[in-house]
């Protein structure tokens, strides 16, 4: 509990440079994040110019008012306002009446075992294409990948159905939308759309991650939604990550491209070469990021440039249906450099792995098994 309370008060230290093993445990602990929310929230209630501002008052009463189920706060780089200096003797202070309360309800619990921390699709199924008439057709291997979707997307258009792609784990796809965009589907993820698509408006709505290579239209608006945000385009190249255990992100590679919030009045204009990063809590972070990632996704590679081992690992996971077990959780966090074809198969793969030298991974079965 001790090394909890301060790493919510060194990470929430104004001017703080979070490390990626601070964010590792933010992802992995949800106390910590709440406690370093609840940091957040007094801090900008000390930056207001209220010099007879009774802090701890004004933190319950938010909390009153705005649990957090239902809390949603929204910024950007630029728009960060820093703590006064002034305020930081009584926002440390706040901090530690937070602390003390997280040390009275924290609740004492063995550390979680995420000895396996991906686990495979027992029941493998085939890329399937649901109709709103409730029929579902199978797609098989027999022809290549870009037959297949053509004679999909024809087979839509004249039905004039709604239609939901699925693309199980094990499983990647290049879509060819009725009106000639592309979409390079992910492993478990799902796409839908209407019959009305292409009508006034192109609208489709995404479950996991997807890379859009749209076809330029003025007149007609190009909208992806997901479970929290609407990314609006006219022609452009980008890709949205929306994968429920994990938090949104919108790259944009080329052209430009509008996000909005669902449930909330804000919208954000993104360039090339920038990304929105939406946290669990609604946070909103506009940042350069590297899109070498994304194009290769695009062009069949799986390219990972100083990433973790833990998202490297889960990737593979994903594309290849395999569990993920490592026991010594600290070798995840290495950082590498990991470029291979995706058309290669899991052998292949754990072969780079340990050509690295960072770690041992073996394929047992359907698992992969990482040690020193």
């Amino acid at each position: 509990m001790k090394e909890r309370s301060e790493d919510i008060l060194i990470m929430m230290e104004p001017g703080a440079q979070v490390s990626d093993e601070q964010l590792h445990k933010l992802d992995v602990d949800v106390e910590l994040r709440e406690g370093c929310e609840d940091v957040f929230i007094a801090g900008h209630l000390l930056a207001r110019e209220q010099s007879t501002l009774d802090v701890e008052e004004e933190l319950k009463n938010f909390k009153t008012h705005y649990p957090k189920e239902n809390r949603r706060l929204s910024f950007t780089t630029s728009s960060f306002v820093p703590f006064r200096k002034t305020s930081i003797v009584k926002w440390v202070a706040v901090a530690a009446v937070l602390v003390g309360a997280l040390v009275l309800l924290w609740p004492t619990q063995q550390e979680k075992n995420n000895n396996l921390f991906f686990t495979h699709d027992e029941h493998p199924q085939r890329i399937s294409v649901n109709k709103g008439n409730g029929e579902e057709i199978e797609l098989g291997l027999a022809v290549s990948q870009n037959q297949i979707d053509q004679k999909m997307v024809m087979s839509i258009e004249e039905t004039g159905k709604d239609v939901t792609v699925n693309v199980p784990y094990g499983k990647s796809l290049e879509l060819v939308l009725p009106d000639s965009s592309h979409v390079f589907m992910h492993p478990g993820s799902q796409l839908s759309y209407s019959s009305l698509f292409g009508k006034n408006k192109r609208d489709v709505k995404l479950r996991g991650e997807a890379y859009f290579v749209v076809s330029k239209d003025c007149h007609r608006p190009f909208t992806v939604s997901t479970e929290k945000t609407l990314t609006t385009v006219f022609g452009t190249e980008f890709d949205v990550t929306a994968w429920r255990d994990r938090p949104e992100r919108i790259s944009l590679v080329s052209g430009s491209v509008s996000v909005k919030l669902n449930d909330k009045d804000l919208e954000w204009q993104i360039e090339p070469g920038q990304q929105l990063n939406l946290s669990r809590y609604g946070y909103a972070v506009v940042e350069e990021a590297d899109m070498e990632p994304f194009v290769s996704w695009r062009d069949g590679f799986f390219y990972f440039d100083g990433a973790e081992l833990y998202d490297i690992l889960k990737e593979l996971g994903r594309c290849y249906n395999v569990s993920i077990e490592c026991h010594e959780p600290e070798l995840l966090k290495y950082h590498m450099r990991f470029i291979i074809p995706r058309n290669k198969d899991i052998n292949y793969a754990v072969e780079m792995i340990n050509r690295m030298q960072k770690v041992h991974a073996s394929l047992q079965g359907t698992t992969i098994v990482v040690s020193k």
